[in-house]
Parts: C-alpha cells; structure tokens; sequence
C-alpha cells in the first residue's frame, strides 16, 4: 500500500513538474514587461518606414502592407540585450512553407501546412542602448508541424522552441530579404541567402552551398462596409483566390551554429556579397534597398554581357575609380536620369533594367571623356549616346529598329538607318552626317537644347572608327 501510494505520489510530482516547466516556457515567451513595450513603440513611431512590409521577390512584386500589433506584444530579456516581439497585421494573408509542407497541403488540404508566422522584433543592444526593429519569419518543416500538432510557433527571438526544424527568415523594416537560417531539431545547420533572378546558379561561389525551393503564398483581402445615415458598418471580409508561386528562391550553406542571428549587412564571415558587380561602382551614399540593389546587380551583368563594346565601356569607368550615388526618383522626366555629380536615378524600381542603365552609363563616360565640355544643354551629347547604342547593336549583327528614329524627322529616318550600317561596316564616322542627323533630331529635356554644328562625337571616333 505504502509503495503504490509512493508510486502515485511520484506520479503526480513528475507532472507537476512538467505542467511547471511548461508553463515557464509559456511565460517567458509572453512576458509583458509594460515600459519596455512602450519604449518599443514610442521607438517605431519615431523610426518606422515610409512603407512597412515584405517587397521580396517571393511575391512578384506585390507590396504586403503590415502593422504591428501591439494589443499581442510581449517582451524578453538577455543578458546582452532585450526584444519586444509582436505579431504584424498584414492587408491579406501570406505565408512560406516547404516543399513537403506543400505536398501534405494538397493531400490533406489541411490550411495549417501552409502557414508561417512573421512578427515584428524591436531589440535594444544593453551596452550600446542601440536599438534596431526587423521582421522575423518562422517557417516549421513538415515533420515539426506534426510533431507540435501543429504548435510550432512558441520560439522567440534567439530562444527557439524545443526541437525546432525549420527556417528562420529575417528581413528588414522595409520588407528586403536580410539573412536566414536552417534548424534541424533545435539546431542552428545553415545559413540561407537570398539569390536575384530565379533559375538554378550552377556557378555557386561556395561548393557547400546549394538551392533549395519554398513555396510562397500571398491572398489579397478586402473589408466591406455597408453605408447608413448613421455612417459606415463593416459588414464582413472576403479573400480572393491564393496566389501560389514554387520557384528558386534561396541557398543554404554549411557553416550555420551560432544563434541564428539577424544580419542585414552581410558581414558574416561565411558570406559573401550577392552584388559584386554593383559593388564595384556603388557609392555608400546610394540610397537603393536589397531588393532595389539586386536588380541593379542583374542589369549590370546584363549590360556587361550585352557587347563587347558596353564590357570595354565599363571597365574604363571602372579603372578610373568610378563611383555612382544610384537612387529612386519618382520627379524625373524620363525613366533613368545621369546627373553631374554622379547621381544615376531611376523612376521606380520597375526601371532598374539594362536598357535604362545603359544610357546612363554612357553618360557617365562621356562626362569623364570631355570633362568640363559636357553640357547638357547642347544636344550633341545626348545624340552621340542614342548612335551610340544603335552603332554597337548593329555592328554585333542584332535586328536594331534605331533608338534615334523616335524622334527623328520622318523624311530622314531612312537615310539614319543606312548612314548607320554603312559607318558600322566602313568604319567611319563621318562628322558631319552625325551633326546633320542631329540637326533634324528633337529631344525635350532640357527644354530650348541646341544642336552644335562643330561637335566632334569622339567616343563614337574612339570606338567605331577602323
């Protein structure tokens, strides 16, 4: 009698115990600490950006609005610093799951194999007092998904749940891709990067790195209101159809541990940069995001193997030691701009493509070719960058229609195209025909240009003259 009353005393010790332990973990994840919550959000409002959201190429250029939500907050403290955690409110539903996830999705058409949770995270470093936000992504795997019985949302930043398999993404306040990590059962495996464009790299710098596959999901959502005298009623949310996307997106490398970090400025010792090319040219004072950057990286890799012509252009801007300060600037007139001091801005991100770019680097060259000759206000320059480019599109034997003939004079549209297959062949340009097709070109910006009858294009000389 004694030793089963033993028996069932240990009995319910041990789950008091558990049931204890639990608990603690509950509250340590819920911790509502009230100034540190409040320090928190009197630090967003006053840093929070113009736009907030996810922009990543996961969603095809949809922009997922957020808001935090501070009604759910909860706070943590480490002994190197302290995190306000707290889910977002995003217009729609959106979310990342794996492969597999996606496969028990369509077998089961159970919704919770395709969902992840993304929070909002504002940490305070306590020996600089610096403060920074991010988002924080958790994405389980499929087998962690039915391990937790579909729980597997209860890790916090740098304290994950027990036996936690999955990824982690960061990204930043502005919604570009910033760094990530692979867990498998409660451990840091692999670090995950954020490649541009979406096929396969067979030339991966690293030979431990390889690509993996997410799927991703976004599903706009409207709220209606019916409207009385007596104001508006909200009367209900639909959803429209998800819209899913299965592409290359990412890679995971060996050499993760560590404590899955927030990185955003590549200064892991295991990674290297995503933009070389850009990084070659870009000055610190630019002003494009992650996103806005990658696409610059693919217009530049576009440009350089575009002609050899464009390569040779770019490696003698780059020999003198040329920067550029590139930005968005809706105000331009045009769809990218050069400016004097160095600046390439382009309208929208949209228009961070090579055909925008190459115009603008040509500028650049030609503003370091003639110094302080270049004017804008003399139509010549503009002119000799449009021949330019029909010059080297036609000498590599490309179907060329002419950048010049859209403003040309109707009546001299034919005799253009044939001066520029015979320069293109000869090898000779001939000075006066260029300023003679200048002459009947018109270009708007700036406003009362002029042609200068005694300009002599020599970067056309330089590069198509035999």
């Amino acid at each position: 009698m004694k030793n089963k009353f033993l028996k069932v005393f240990i009995l319910f010790a041990l789950l008091a115990v558990l049931i204890f332990a639990c608990s603690k973990e509950y509250d340590n994840l819920f911790n509502k600490e009230t100034i540190d919550i409040e320090e928190a959000q009197a630090w967003f409002e006053n840093n929070k950006p113009t736009e907030f959201g996810l922009k990543s190429i996961n969603f095809k250029g949809v922009k997922l609005n957020f808001m935090p939500d501070w009604k759910y907050a909860f706070s943590k403290n480490n002994k190197d610093f302290k995190t306000v955690e707290m889910p977002i409110k995003a217009q729609g539903r959106f979310g990342f799951a794996t492969k597999e996830s996606k496969e028990a999705y369509e077998q089961t058409k159970d919704d919770r194999y395709m969902n992840s949770q993304t929070r909002m995270v504002v940490l305070t470093e306590k020996k600089s007092n610096n403060t920074i936000g991010f988002l924080m992504t958790i994405i389980p795997d499929k087998e962690y998904r039915d391990k937790t019985t579909f729980g597997p949302y209860y890790s916090s930043y740098r304290n994950w749940q027990k036996g936690f398999s999955g990824y982690i993404f960061y990204h930043t306040l502005e919604g570009d891709f910033a760094n990530g990590w692979k867990f498998s059962d409660g451990k840091v495996t692999k670090k995950v990067e954020q490649k541009a464009g979406k096929g396969f790299n067979s030339n991966l710098e690293s030979p431990t790195c390889y690509a993996f596959y997410l799927e991703s999901w976004y599903q706009n959502c409207t709220n209606w209101y019916t409207q009385y005298e007596s104001g508006d009623v909200y009367t209900g949310t639909s959803c429209g159809v998800p819209y899913v996307e299965f592409q290359y997106l990412y890679t995971e490398c060996e050499g993760g541990g560590g404590g899955a970090s927030y990185s955003p400025q590549n200064n892991d010792p295991y990674q290297q940069s995503n933009t070389p090319n850009t990084d070659a040219i870009y000055r610190q004072s630019s002003t494009l995001s992650l996103s806005q950057k990658a696409s610059l990286e693919i217009a530049i890799v576009s440009f350089k193997n575009k002609y050899p012509e464009f390569l040779s252009l770019l490696e003698k801007l780059e020999a003198n030691g040329r920067t550029f300060k590139f930005k968005i600037d809706p105000n331009i007139l045009g769809l990218a701009a050069f400016y004097l001091d160095g600046t390439i801005a382009f309208k929208s991100e949209e228009f961070i493509n090579v055909n925008q770019l190459q115009e603008e680097l040509i500028h650049a060259y030609q503003f370091d070719y003639y110094s302080y000759e270049f004017d804008n206000n003399i139509r010549n320059f503009e002119f000799e960058a449009k021949v330019f480019q029909d010059l080297v599109c036609v000498k590599n034997g490309m179907p060329c229609t002419g950048i010049v003939t859209y403003n040309l004079q109707a009546d001299a549209v034919g005799n253009y195209l044939e001066w520029i297959y015979n320069s293109s062949q000869s090898g000779m340009i001939n000075i006066s025909q260029f300023n003679n097709f200048c002459n009947v070109w018109s270009y708007p910006n700036p406003p009362n240009n002029y042609c200068d009858p005694n300009f002599v294009p020599e970067i056309l000389i330089e590069y198509f003259n035999h």
